[in-house]
């Protein structure tokens, strides 16, 4: 662990090029997964193997907007909102019980925002675009080919759900696996609908297979929606716009009633739920969705962190250090970003932070305004979709969690995006879906 983490540091300060590339390449690799020790480093809140890592690739980012700080300045001016979050999080630090666990939760949160930053001074050319395309593809086919191997060959720790075998990475879990297979579908969807190149079409299939073989709930359900959307920006053809969107989505509701596995890693009593018992009394439907033990520690957590100071919270990290030390759930987080917000930061934290995101948005929607017709069809509504699709899974896991495999692949396609609406880069022309060049 200790040679990845100088590895890096000396990559960052030689390359910041290449020191984007490789994390992208490796971003959710298991280098961990042998290594079956519990946490060291444990004065530092019991700290990973694998947190080594993403310790080192958020001190090789600072090291390179530190280094190359004239030019990070007009994105850091993008992401202002952004730090304004930030420094209310760093201010927390002064109410807070658990002080190193607020260091680990302030550089998780800033940890995408640098790498957005790294991004966007490292890409210069149309072929620096073609190169981080590739990184995302590359490290999805190292992922989806460990994954399908463990799934065959049961080589490493499996993850089952009522004798079915979740598709996951060797030491990932089923989330973050999902999530950046995710990622990869909406990429190879986008470029196909962009470049009609039936490759594109085969890697968004089989990376669409991870997620839902992955089995996680919010990832499939993040997925229909984001690519549903997705769709209804880049299709041409208003047929397709409705069309495709409302098939997904209503198989994806269909599935939850009338797939046996679906329906029971949805909803607590199967049995006795059926479609025409929700279409009746939609509150029943709800009432009866399996929580996994999430919405007993939602109700203990803001009872315990949110309600004895509603406005500024019970400072950053508190909750995580309670669910790690402290409590008798059985779970190791809260398993919900906003609720993670708002009981340690209170309303004027969780203000602050969406108003940050809105800085994100405005990135994208003014890429939009700005680039011609044909062209904005691909990275500004790539970035939308994929952003959505963070959004989404923030409501009911610990994304913030996956820096390296989920989180610095969001905001780096928002970074191309920027690169391209500012410096209207443009790759080799090629043949869109509907005959048109882009």
């Amino acid at each position: 662990m200790l040679t990845l983490f100088v590895f890096n540091l000396s990559l960052a300060l030689l390359s910041p090029r290449w020191f984007m590339l490789i994390s992208i390449i490796f971003g959710n690799f298991p280098f961990t997964w042998l290594q079956q020790s519990g946490g060291f480093l444990s004065s530092f809140g019991g700290l990973h193997p694998s947190g080594i890592i993403e310790l080192s690739v958020v001190a090789g980012t600072f090291l390179i907007v530190a280094m190359n700080l004239r030019t990070s300045i007009p994105f850091l001016a993008k992401g202002s909102l952004y730090i304004y979050f930030i420094c209310f999080g760093s201010l927390s630090l002064l109410w807070t019980d658990h002080t190193v666990f607020g260091f680990r939760m302030l550089t998780k949160l800033a940890a995408p925002f640098l790498f957005f930053i790294t991004c966007a001074i490292s890409v210069r050319t149309p072929h620096d675009i073609k190169l981080f395309e590739k990184a995302i593809f590359m490290s999805a086919i190292i992922s989806i080919t460990l994954a399908f191997s463990n799934y065959i060959f049961g080589y490493a720790q499996q993850f089952i759900f009522q004798g079915r075998t979740y598709l996951t990475v060797p030491g990932v879990s089923p989330a973050p696996f999902s999530f950046h297979m995710s990622i990869a579908t909406l990429l190879s969807l986008a470029s196909y609908m962009n470049q009609n190149k039936k490759r594109y079409l085969i890697f968004g299939l089989i990376f669409g297979s991870g997620v839902f073989l992955a089995f996680t709930r919010i990832s499939m359900a993040g997925l229909i929606i984001s690519s549903s959307l997705l769709v209804f920006i880049l299709a041409k053809s208003k047929i397709a716009k409705i069309i495709i969107p409302s098939i997904l989505t209503f198989s994806f509701i269909l599935s939850l009633f009338f797939i046996p596995t679906m329906k029971a890693r949805m909803f607590q009593n199967p049995e006795a739920l059926t479609l025409d018992k929700a279409q009746e009394k939609p509150s029943a439907l709800l009432s009866q969705i399996h929580g996994s033990g999430r919405f007993r520690a939602w109700e203990i957590a803001l009872e315990k962190f949110f309600l004895p100071n509603p406005a500024v919270g019970a400072g950053i990290g508190s909750t995580q250090a309670w669910f790690y030390e402290k409590s008798k759930l059985g779970r190791g987080v809260l398993h919900s970003e906003y609720l993670r917000i708002i009981c340690e930061l209170g309303i004027l934290g969780f203000c602050l932070f969406i108003v940050g995101l809105c800085g994100f948005v405005w990135i994208i929607v003014n890429a939009f305004l700005k680039l011609d017709i044909n062209y904005r069809s691909k990275y500004p509504s790539l970035a939308f979709s994929c952003l959505i699709f963070y959004l989404i899974t923030l409501t009911t896991d610990n994304s913030f969690d996956y820096i390296r495999g989920f989180g610095n692949y969001v905001f780096g396609i928002i970074a191309i995006t920027s690169i391209v609406s500012i410096s209207n880069l443009e790759p080799e022309n090629e043949k869109g879906i509907f005959g048109k060049s882009i």
